[in-house]
Formats: structure tokens, C-alpha cells, sequence
């Protein structure tokens, strides 16, 4: 499986760029970017896009997701538990950073714990990890989590934004505590990190 991160505009989101080892298969999660930024940074090339996937229904991770859903025609996954937000200026805290309502149409697929998304051959693993959001999600395969904003390098999610709950947060953190050490984690902000790292260095998921 092959993984490319694309910075994201203005509040500096991750967008992953996820495909198997041939490039015939792709997904992206959260599209802060458009999709013409990431086809020209590739060099004018992109592999099919099966699915457009969402973390966490927060504004800034799908910034650029009508633009993917309009240039791919994919279908848009989120948790189950996330769904409402999607259209919700309040609940995907759109309308507390700007002042305004914004959102995107309902998702075309409602995801929950342990279903599992293919990538070509090969597949990732929901692990729904609430607390950032109700249906705060990350997304595994061994060796690899693309986290969210449940867990960064150094640090995790706020959970004081609407439907944070501190003590579901930190029982998140527990449960991603629990994987491979060696686990790459690739965050919804901020610089790629591994499991046994944030073990030692992050005081929020400690042995």
C-alpha cells in the first residue's frame, strides 16, 4: 500500500492520497485539497478514485470534497455517528471558524467499527475512535494508521469543540496504545509519527 500526504489550504489539513502497490486503485481521505493541486503535483497523473473517505465530519477536512466528488464521481464514506455533521454549519464547526453555514450532501456510505475498505488487494480496517468527534474514525492496516485528529506527533485532538468528549478521547488513545509499536501513524495535521514514538514522547498516550 502506498500512501502520499497533500498539505491542505489555510488550516493545514492532511489529504492522503491512498493506493495499492500497482496504482490501479485509490482512495482519498479527507480532501482538503482540490483535486487539480493534487493531479498536477503527481504530474498530471491519478489512479481511479474509489472512494472519498472523511476522518471526522470537521469542516477542514473536507474542504475540497464537492471538488472530488464532482471531478471522480466516488462515493463520500463517513462514520455513521458523523453523518449529521456533514450538512451541519454547527456540528462540523464551519459556522464557529468562519461565521457561516457550510457543509457537503449526505454521504453515499455510513461506516462503523471493524468494516473494512479496499484497496485493490488489500484493505484498511475502521477503528472507530470517538472523542475529536462522535464518529471520529481511524483507518488501519498493519503497519500503517492514518489517525485523524485522534492522535498527532506529540499531541492528540481538542475534544471542547461540539460533540468532544474528553473521556471518550482519551479511551481512544488507550486502544491505538495497544498496537504494533512499530505502526506508522500518519495524522490529520502535522508530521508523520509511529506508535512506539508517541509512547515514549506523548504524555496523552503513555505506556
Amino acid at each position: 500500500m502506498k500512501i502520499e500526504c497533500y498539505g491542505g489550504r489555510g488550516y493545514e489539513s492532511n489529504c492522503y492520497l491512498i493506493m495499492d502497490d500497482g496504482e490501479t486503485h485509490a482512495l482519498v481521505l479527507d480532501p482538503s485539497v482540490d483535486f487539480h493541486t493534487v493531479f498536477r503535483q503527481r504530474g498530471k497523473s491519478l489512479p481511479p478514485i474509489d472512494k472519498i473517505l472523511l476522518s471526522h465530519a470537521h469542516f477542514d477536512h473536507m474542504l475540497a470534497v464537492d471538488d472530488w466528488r464532482e471531478k471522480t464521481g466516488a462515493p463520500l464514506a463517513v462514520h455513521e455517528a458523523d453523518a449529521a455533521a456533514l450538512g451541519d454549519g454547527e456540528k462540523n464547526v464551519y459556522r464557529l471558524f468562519t461565521g457561516h453555514d457550510g457543509g457537503t450532501a449526505p454521504a453515499e456510505q455510513l461506516l462503523r467499527e471493524g468494516d473494512t475498505i479496499a484497496v485493490g488487494d488489500e484493505y484498511l480496517t475502521v477503528l472507530h475512535t470517538p472523542g475529536h468527534t462522535p464518529g471520529c474514525m481511524c483507518l488501519y492496516a498493519p503497519g500503517i494508521l492514518l489517525s485523524g485528529d485522534t492522535l498527532f506527533a506529540g499531541d492528540i485532538g481538542r475534544s471542547d469543540l461540539p460533540g468532544g468528549r474528553t473521556s471518550e478521547l482519551m479511551a481512544s488513545l488507550r486502544e491505538l496504545g495497544k498496537l504494533p509499536p512499530d505502526t506508522k501513524v500518519y495524522p490529520g495535521h502535522g508530521p508523520q509519527t509511529t506508535i512506539e514514538r508517541e509512547k515514549k514522547y506523548n504524555p496523552y498516550i503513555g505506556e
